[in-house]
């Protein structure tokens, strides 16, 4: 008899050892990172954004874990700041058509050729396309939301770009092209702004330009290091080129004043591109491109501002 009971108790220490352990371990898998209001970022999510952005930009998988967890954690943050506005005015998972577009020129930038390897690269991340399309939505959305708030202040001089477009066309026989990659960051005051540059330029120097951009840039641009792809000289402004034509492939350009912040911008390559223009295709482009910088330096007053008003707790 006195065994049986010895053997109950040790059953009973081992059942509630067990139970210790496991809820032990259910604490240590799920950490509370952040809170942003009410709505809290786990070390799950934390995981999760840091795979996503290794998948965008490969160059992460160079850096510490702390960096990429550094990297993560702003981005995660900054997705869920514009998730909880966007949700004020729009519902997710409508729009799959345009979704589709946003991930043919994702694959396309990695070098892929289909949504198949596509799927096969997103595999070796323990990522599926549903995952990327969630975050390209919330982005897009994000991008929505700025045109509709601000499309009556977007201020575009169409004869100035035609004159220009026409000066192009009558004295060049060839256009300079150039593939850039930006930062673009900003702050609450000129005394951390100038702080968060002297950061910028340290951190350029220690892990390089697009690792940099994934850290500070609040542009969208951000988780593809920064890349912007191809622009035509003529689409640029008289400021930008100026300050292009100070440095060489492989070099960026101080800190350009414009009203979402400071930009600074890399010449990752560049090329001579022969000029053959239709003239209002052209023109349609510039002035695409003109809405675009504006909508997008809107887009981080808008961030910024909504930022300041909600209450982000980090651990």
């Amino acid at each position: 008899m006195k065994k049986f009971r010895l053997f109950k108790l040790i059953l009973l220490t081992i059942f509630f050892f067990e139970i210790f352990l496991i809820s032990s371990f259910a604490k240590i898998e799920t950490l509370i990172i952040a809170k942003i209001d009410n709505e809290i970022v786990t070390n799950h999510d934390l995981k999760v954004e840091s795979k996503y952005l290794e998948v965008l930009n490969p160059n992460l998988k160079k850096l510490s874990k702390d960096q990429i967890t550094k990297i993560a954690k702003e981005s995660i943050i900054r997705e869920k700041i514009k998730t909880n506005e966007i949700l004020k005015y729009y519902k997710l998972g409508e729009d799959t058509t345009y979704l589709n577009k946003l991930i043919v020129e994702a694959y396309v930038k990695l070098g892929l050729k289909n949504e198949n390897e596509f799927n096969n690269y997103l595999s070796k991340y323990d990522l599926t396309i549903d995952d990327v399309k969630r975050k390209f939505e919330i982005e897009a959305t994000w991008n929505t939301l700025i045109f509709e708030k601000y499309r009556n202040q977007v201020e575009v001089d169409i004869q100035k770009i035609k004159e220009k477009l026409k000066k192009a066309k009558s004295e060049l026989n060839k256009q300079e092209v150039f593939l850039l990659s930006e930062i673009l960051f900003n702050a609450e005051n000129k005394e951390k702004l100038d702080k968060k540059y002297k950061q910028v330029l340290n951190s350029i120097k220690e892990i390089g330009f697009k690792n940099t951009a994934n850290i500070y840039s609040t542009s969208d641009s951000a988780k593809f290091g920064g890349s912007i792809g191809w622009i035509q000289q003529n689409q640029m402004s008289k400021m930008i080129i100026d300050e292009l034509s100070k440095i060489n492939v492989g070099e960026f350009t101080k800190a350009i004043n414009i009203p979402g912040g400071l930009l600074i911008l890399k010449i990752d390559e560049k090329k001579m591109n022969q000029l053959e223009i239709d003239f209002d295709l052209e023109l349609k482009k510039m002035i695409q491109f003109e809405k675009n910088k504006q909508l997008n330096q809107f887009s981080s007053i808008y961030y910024k501002k909504i930022k300041n008003n909600i209450k982000v707790y980090e651990n």
